[in-house]
């Protein structure tokens, strides 16, 4: 008979064990490498990237990948690092690489600023009433791939605000667990009261001895 082997990438996979009220040891299957944080990560890259390929800014003159002076949001961002909405790439660019540490609540305060510096230039062109942007080009005014710019920067927001909650949750939930287990060895190792004169009177009436 050939000697069967389980394959070798199963058994280098890691294991989760744990042991039940009988002892025996129950080992749940490896964790995926896949999770809610990665499916965030992509989504947000996903979203950044059809912001630079839709037109973002509408200019009065000649356009840049599109006619009628729209600007394509891969020229916005090529561009714009003069104007102040710009920095809103920075922002959630390091908030991006704090998520994807799990540093999930410096994301989420490195989100919402991004989220108010690129809202600014909704402010500046339609209600202050800024009709130059970028190199004084005058603007007509922002198109789609300007709001899927901003949804960007809201998407990674919540969903950071998202992540971190659920850390908090299952750090609050190990911190009580940890507690009843330290109580309850604390329980199991307490030491036996000592004898009183009662429990030495008790004895003298049961066997007639008594302690010295």
């Amino acid at each position: 008979m050939s000697d069967e082997r389980p394959n070798a990438s199963l058994n280098n996979a890691p294991e989760e064990t744990a042991e039940t009220s009988a002892g025996a040891v129950v080992v749940a299957p490896p964790a995926g490498w896949w999770g809610e944080r990665e499916t965030v990560l992509v989504l947000v890259l996903a979203l950044f990237a059809a912001a630079c390929a839709l037109p973002a800014v509408d200019f009065r003159g000649a356009g840049i990948l599109f006619s009628s002076g729209q600007w394509a949001g891969i020229a916005a961002l090529v561009f714009g690092w003069k104007t102040v909405p710009w920095y809103a790439n920075i922002l959630c660019g390091i908030g991006f690489l704090y998520l994807a540490a799990r540093r999930y609540f410096v994301a989420v305060l490195l989100g919402w600023g991004a989220v108010g510096v690129a809202s600014s230039v909704w402010f500046a062109v339609y209600v202050g009433g800024c009709d130059r942007l970028i190199d004084n080009m005058a603007i007509e005014g922002l198109l789609v791939g300007a709001y899927v710019w901003l949804a960007t920067f809201l998407v990674f927001t919540l969903a950071a605000m998202r992540l971190n909650w659920k850390e908090r949750q299952r750090t609050r939930e190990l911190n009580r667990l940890l507690s009843e287990a330290s109580r309850s060895i604390e329980t199991s190792l307490e030491l036996p009261a000592p004898l009183t004169s009662a429990h030495i009177a008790d004895r003298k009436e049961v066997d007639g001895t008594e302690a010295f």
